[in-house]
Protein backbone atom coordinates (compact mmCIF):
# COMPACT_ATOMS: atom_id res chain seq x y z
CA UNK A 1 0.00 0.00 0.00
CA UNK A 2 1.32 3.41 -0.99
CA UNK A 3 -1.66 5.56 0.12
CA UNK A 4 -2.08 6.80 3.65
CA UNK A 5 -5.89 6.84 3.37
CA UNK A 6 -7.51 3.44 2.97
CA UNK A 7 -9.57 3.30 -0.22
CA UNK A 8 -8.70 6.88 -1.25
CA UNK A 9 -6.07 8.79 -3.16
CA UNK A 10 -5.18 11.19 -0.39
CA UNK A 11 -6.55 14.15 -2.34
CA UNK A 12 -8.24 15.84 0.61
CA UNK A 13 -5.18 15.42 2.81
CA UNK A 14 -2.93 16.84 0.12
CA UNK A 15 -5.31 19.81 -0.37
CA UNK A 16 -5.34 20.58 3.35
CA UNK A 17 -1.56 20.57 3.45
CA UNK A 18 -1.26 22.91 0.45
CA UNK A 19 -4.06 25.13 1.77
CA UNK A 20 -2.32 25.46 5.11
CA UNK A 21 0.82 26.70 3.37
CA UNK A 22 -0.98 29.74 1.97
CA UNK A 23 -4.79 30.23 2.28
CA UNK A 24 -4.63 33.57 0.49
CA UNK A 25 -2.94 31.96 -2.51
CA UNK A 26 -5.78 29.43 -2.71
CA UNK A 27 -8.45 32.14 -2.91
CA UNK A 28 -6.37 34.08 -5.44
CA UNK A 29 -6.34 31.00 -7.65
CA UNK A 30 -10.10 30.61 -7.23
CA UNK A 31 -10.75 34.23 -8.23
CA UNK A 32 -8.42 33.92 -11.22
CA UNK A 33 -10.20 30.75 -12.37
CA UNK A 34 -13.61 32.44 -12.16
CA UNK A 35 -12.65 35.50 -14.18
CA UNK A 36 -13.91 35.68 -17.79
CA UNK A 37 -11.62 33.83 -20.18
CA UNK A 38 -10.76 34.83 -23.72
CA UNK A 39 -13.55 32.58 -24.96
CA UNK A 40 -16.07 34.28 -22.65
CA UNK A 41 -15.03 37.73 -23.91
CA UNK A 42 -15.27 36.59 -27.53
CA UNK A 43 -18.70 35.07 -26.88
CA UNK A 44 -19.94 38.32 -25.29
CA UNK A 45 -18.65 40.28 -28.29
CA UNK A 46 -20.39 37.96 -30.76
CA UNK A 47 -23.63 38.22 -28.79
CA UNK A 48 -23.38 42.03 -28.71
CA UNK A 49 -22.75 42.24 -32.45
CA UNK A 50 -25.68 39.91 -33.11
CA UNK A 51 -27.96 42.08 -30.96
CA UNK A 52 -26.86 45.14 -32.97
CA UNK A 53 -28.10 43.44 -36.15
CA UNK A 54 -24.76 42.27 -37.54
CA UNK A 55 -24.71 38.85 -39.18
CA UNK A 56 -21.99 37.06 -37.22
CA UNK A 57 -20.31 34.07 -38.84
CA UNK A 58 -16.83 32.58 -38.85
CA UNK A 59 -15.56 34.83 -41.65
CA UNK A 60 -16.86 37.97 -39.89
CA UNK A 61 -15.24 37.00 -36.58
CA UNK A 62 -11.97 36.15 -38.35
CA UNK A 63 -11.97 39.51 -40.16
CA UNK A 64 -12.58 41.36 -36.89
CA UNK A 65 -9.75 39.50 -35.20
CA UNK A 66 -7.20 40.02 -37.95
CA UNK A 67 -7.99 43.61 -38.96
CA UNK A 68 -9.64 45.44 -36.05
CA UNK A 69 -9.04 43.55 -32.78
CA UNK A 70 -5.42 42.68 -33.49
CA UNK A 71 -2.81 42.97 -30.71
CA UNK A 72 -1.95 46.61 -30.03
CA UNK A 73 -5.31 48.04 -31.09
CA UNK A 74 -6.60 50.90 -28.95
CA UNK A 75 -9.44 53.40 -28.86
CA UNK A 76 -7.32 55.68 -31.04
CA UNK A 77 -7.00 53.04 -33.75
CA UNK A 78 -10.75 52.31 -33.57
CA UNK A 79 -11.55 56.01 -33.99
CA UNK A 80 -9.04 56.31 -36.81
CA UNK A 81 -10.61 53.34 -38.63
CA UNK A 82 -14.08 54.83 -38.17
CA UNK A 83 -12.94 58.13 -39.66
CA UNK A 84 -11.26 56.34 -42.57
CA UNK A 85 -14.35 54.34 -43.49
CA UNK A 86 -16.59 57.38 -43.14
CA UNK A 87 -14.32 59.35 -45.47
CA UNK A 88 -14.17 56.37 -47.85
CA UNK A 89 -17.96 56.25 -48.15
CA UNK A 90 -18.23 60.03 -48.51
CA UNK A 91 -15.73 60.15 -51.38
CA UNK A 92 -17.48 57.28 -53.17
CA UNK A 93 -20.82 59.06 -52.88
CA UNK A 94 -19.31 62.29 -54.18
CA UNK A 95 -17.60 60.62 -57.15
CA UNK A 96 -20.28 58.03 -57.85
CA UNK A 97 -17.73 55.24 -58.29
CA UNK A 98 -16.13 52.49 -56.19
CA UNK A 99 -12.70 53.38 -54.82
CA UNK A 100 -10.26 50.50 -54.50
CA UNK A 101 -8.88 49.90 -51.00
CA UNK A 102 -5.30 50.22 -52.30
CA UNK A 103 -6.05 53.57 -53.88
CA UNK A 104 -7.69 54.83 -50.70
CA UNK A 105 -4.84 53.57 -48.52
CA UNK A 106 -2.30 55.32 -50.74
CA UNK A 107 -4.37 58.51 -50.64
CA UNK A 108 -4.21 58.61 -46.82
CA UNK A 109 -0.63 57.38 -46.57
CA UNK A 110 0.56 60.99 -46.78
CA UNK A 111 -1.25 61.97 -43.57
CA UNK A 112 1.26 62.46 -40.74
CA UNK A 113 -1.50 62.51 -38.11
CA UNK A 114 -1.93 58.73 -38.46
CA UNK A 115 1.53 57.79 -37.20
CA UNK A 116 0.74 57.83 -33.50
CA UNK A 117 -2.36 55.69 -33.87
CA UNK A 118 -0.73 53.22 -36.24
CA UNK A 119 2.42 52.62 -34.22
CA UNK A 120 0.44 50.62 -31.67
CA UNK A 121 -0.82 48.32 -34.43
CA UNK A 122 2.23 47.52 -36.54
CA UNK A 123 5.07 48.35 -34.15
CA UNK A 124 8.14 50.32 -35.14
CA UNK A 125 7.92 51.99 -38.53
CA UNK A 126 10.57 51.71 -41.17
CA UNK A 127 12.13 55.12 -41.22
CA UNK A 128 13.55 54.77 -44.74
CA UNK A 129 10.10 55.17 -46.31
CA UNK A 130 7.51 56.54 -43.95
CA UNK A 131 4.75 56.73 -46.54
CA UNK A 132 5.23 53.12 -47.58
CA UNK A 133 4.90 52.08 -43.93
CA UNK A 134 1.65 54.03 -43.61
CA UNK A 135 0.31 52.48 -46.81
CA UNK A 136 0.94 48.93 -45.56
CA UNK A 137 -0.53 49.68 -42.14
CA UNK A 138 -3.67 51.26 -43.60
CA UNK A 139 -4.16 48.46 -46.11
CA UNK A 140 -4.00 45.90 -43.28
CA UNK A 141 -6.88 47.69 -41.53
CA UNK A 142 -9.09 48.07 -44.59
CA UNK A 143 -10.69 45.29 -46.61
CA UNK A 144 -11.76 44.98 -50.25
CA UNK A 145 -15.23 46.21 -51.10
CA UNK A 146 -17.37 47.27 -54.04
CA UNK A 147 -16.62 45.88 -57.46
CA UNK A 148 -13.47 44.19 -56.16
CA UNK A 149 -15.49 41.57 -54.31
CA UNK A 150 -18.77 41.56 -56.24
CA UNK A 151 -17.37 39.60 -59.17
CA UNK A 152 -15.26 37.07 -57.29
CA UNK A 153 -17.96 34.40 -57.24
CA UNK A 154 -18.39 34.79 -61.03
CA UNK A 155 -14.70 34.79 -61.95
CA UNK A 156 -13.59 32.13 -64.45
CA UNK A 157 -10.02 31.04 -65.06
CA UNK A 158 -8.78 30.87 -68.64
CA UNK A 159 -5.12 29.96 -69.24
CA UNK A 160 -5.09 31.48 -72.72
CA UNK A 161 -6.67 34.90 -72.23
CA UNK A 162 -7.35 37.34 -69.41
CA UNK A 163 -11.09 37.70 -69.00
CA UNK A 164 -12.53 40.99 -67.70
CA UNK A 165 -14.01 41.08 -64.22
CA UNK A 166 -17.68 40.18 -64.02
CA UNK A 167 -20.26 42.67 -62.70
CA UNK A 168 -23.34 40.90 -61.41
CA UNK A 169 -25.27 44.15 -60.83
CA UNK A 170 -25.65 44.49 -64.61
CA UNK A 171 -27.47 41.14 -64.69
CA UNK A 172 -29.50 41.81 -61.57
CA UNK A 173 -31.11 44.84 -63.22
CA UNK A 174 -32.47 42.53 -65.94
CA UNK A 175 -33.98 40.00 -63.55
CA UNK A 176 -37.45 40.14 -62.09
CA UNK A 177 -38.04 41.10 -58.49
CA UNK A 178 -37.81 38.31 -55.95
CA UNK A 179 -40.74 36.64 -54.20
CA UNK A 180 -42.91 38.50 -51.72
CA UNK A 181 -41.75 38.60 -48.09
CA UNK A 182 -44.15 37.68 -45.29
CA UNK A 183 -43.24 38.22 -41.64
CA UNK A 184 -44.30 35.35 -39.41
CA UNK A 185 -45.17 37.86 -36.68
CA UNK A 186 -48.23 39.05 -38.63
CA UNK A 187 -51.55 37.62 -37.43
CA UNK A 188 -52.58 36.57 -40.95
CA UNK A 189 -49.13 35.46 -42.13
CA UNK A 190 -50.32 32.03 -43.29
CA UNK A 191 -53.14 33.35 -45.45
CA UNK A 192 -50.77 35.84 -47.07
CA UNK A 193 -48.09 33.19 -47.64
CA UNK A 194 -50.62 30.82 -49.20
CA UNK A 195 -51.96 33.56 -51.49
CA UNK A 196 -48.47 34.42 -52.72
CA UNK A 197 -47.68 30.74 -53.28
CA UNK A 198 -50.80 30.36 -55.40
CA UNK A 199 -50.02 33.52 -57.40
CA UNK A 200 -46.23 33.34 -57.75
CA UNK A 201 -45.41 29.75 -56.68
CA UNK A 202 -42.88 31.23 -54.24
CA UNK A 203 -42.78 33.20 -51.00
CA UNK A 204 -40.25 34.20 -48.34
CA UNK A 205 -41.00 33.73 -44.64
CA UNK A 206 -39.07 36.17 -42.46
CA UNK A 207 -38.46 35.99 -38.71
CA UNK A 208 -36.15 37.72 -36.26
CA UNK A 209 -32.84 35.97 -35.76
CA UNK A 210 -33.67 35.42 -32.09
CA UNK A 211 -37.21 34.15 -32.79
CA UNK A 212 -36.31 30.75 -34.23
CA UNK A 213 -39.09 28.99 -32.31
CA UNK A 214 -41.82 30.94 -34.12
CA UNK A 215 -40.11 30.36 -37.46
CA UNK A 216 -40.01 26.63 -36.74
CA UNK A 217 -43.74 26.59 -35.97
CA UNK A 218 -44.45 28.49 -39.18
CA UNK A 219 -42.45 26.02 -41.28
CA UNK A 220 -44.16 23.04 -39.68
CA UNK A 221 -47.53 24.63 -40.40
CA UNK A 222 -46.65 25.29 -44.05
CA UNK A 223 -45.26 21.79 -44.56
CA UNK A 224 -48.04 19.88 -42.83
CA UNK A 225 -51.05 21.77 -44.21
CA UNK A 226 -51.38 21.77 -48.02
CA UNK A 227 -52.01 24.90 -50.06
CA UNK A 228 -55.28 24.92 -52.00
CA UNK A 229 -54.60 26.04 -55.59
CA UNK A 230 -58.29 25.57 -56.62
CA UNK A 231 -57.54 22.32 -58.46
CA UNK A 232 -54.75 20.69 -56.43
CA UNK A 233 -53.62 20.53 -52.80
CA UNK A 234 -49.87 21.16 -52.88
CA UNK A 235 -47.19 21.14 -50.22
CA UNK A 236 -44.42 23.76 -50.55
CA UNK A 237 -40.75 22.90 -50.32
CA UNK A 238 -37.81 24.83 -48.91
CA UNK A 239 -35.66 26.31 -51.65
CA UNK A 240 -33.12 28.04 -49.47
CA UNK A 241 -32.37 29.81 -46.19
CA UNK A 242 -30.57 33.12 -45.79
CA UNK A 243 -29.54 34.91 -42.64
CA UNK A 244 -29.11 38.65 -42.85
CA UNK A 245 -28.91 41.58 -40.45
CA UNK A 246 -31.03 40.42 -37.53
CA UNK A 247 -33.40 38.28 -39.61
CA UNK A 248 -33.71 34.81 -41.11
CA UNK A 249 -35.40 34.33 -44.50
CA UNK A 250 -36.76 30.94 -45.58
CA UNK A 251 -37.67 30.69 -49.28
CA UNK A 252 -40.58 28.37 -50.06
CA UNK A 253 -41.79 27.31 -53.49
CA UNK A 254 -44.35 25.04 -55.09
CA UNK A 255 -42.60 22.54 -57.32
CA UNK A 256 -45.82 21.92 -59.28
CA UNK A 257 -46.70 25.60 -59.56
CA UNK A 258 -46.19 28.10 -62.36
CA UNK A 259 -42.50 28.36 -63.23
Amino acid sequence: MTERTVGGGGIVENFLARYGEGPRRFFNLVEAALKPSDFDIADDLIRLLSQRGLFVCHSVVAALGTRILKPGSTEQTDQMLHDLISDWRLREEQLGIDIDSRVFAYLHSGDDALDQALEGVVGDAIEVDRRQWRFGALLSLLWPRGNTIRGRRLSVYNPFVHLPDAEHDLVRDCLQDGPEVVAVTRPDWRNQAAAFLVRDSAVVLRADAEDTARLREALISMMSEPVDTDFLLLHPRVRGIERGAGAIDVMLELGEGIQ
